[in-house]
């Protein structure tokens, strides 16, 4: 219940405050997720209360979306509540969407290699910067969801720190 606190009633109230302040129709997500976001256990005994989407029901995203507001999703899954990666649960999102493309906001430009953004990198390339230790840390798994996302039909995904510039990931 901690980790939901955390999500929901601060930074989700936090996130929507400021993006209605900015102009944009911000509708935070609470008591549909049970029947969005399905999930179960990654390795309950490894990992406590981490899962991974199964599967996400989307008629209340549609329906939000048509009426032209923003959906806020917290990074949670349930079957019993559980918490979810990030860049995992976009990428279920993007795709029950069947979604053009998915932006991965993080907090660096994009993935750098040599301080230098990479415009851009194909699926041989992503794991070619894996093997060598151009990508590490956190990038590994928000590159690899960024390449699943494109194989299950996004046409591409942008890892970067605004709405248009970062590494474009694509086939």
């Amino acid at each position: 219940a901690l980790i939901k606190e955390a999500l929901v009633d601060i930074v989700g109230k936090n996130l929507a405050g400021e993006l209605t302040t900015a102009g944009l129709p911000a509708y935070q997500l609470v008591d549909e997720l049970s029947d969005l976001v399905h999930a179960d256990f990654l390795d309950q005994e490894t990992y406590g209360f981490v899962g991974e989407v199964k599967n996400i029901t989307n008629q209340t995203l549609v329906s939000l979306l048509s009426q032209g507001k923003l959906p806020l999703i917290p990074s949670l899954g349930y079957r019993d509540l559980l918490n979810i990666n990030a860049d995992y649960l976009a990428r279920a999102v993007a795709i029950s969407l069947g979604a053009k493309k998915l932006i991965l906001l993080t907090d660096v430009k994009g993935v750098l290699e040599n301080g230098q953004v990479l415009e851009q990198l194909n699926f041989v390339d992503v794991q070619k910067k894996i093997d060598s230790g151009v990508v590490t840390g956190g990038m590994i798994p928000k590159i690899q969801s960024a390449v699943q996302t494109v194989q299950a039909g996004v046409e591409q995904v942008i890892i970067g720190d605004n709405l248009t510039d970062g590494t474009i990931i694509k086939e």
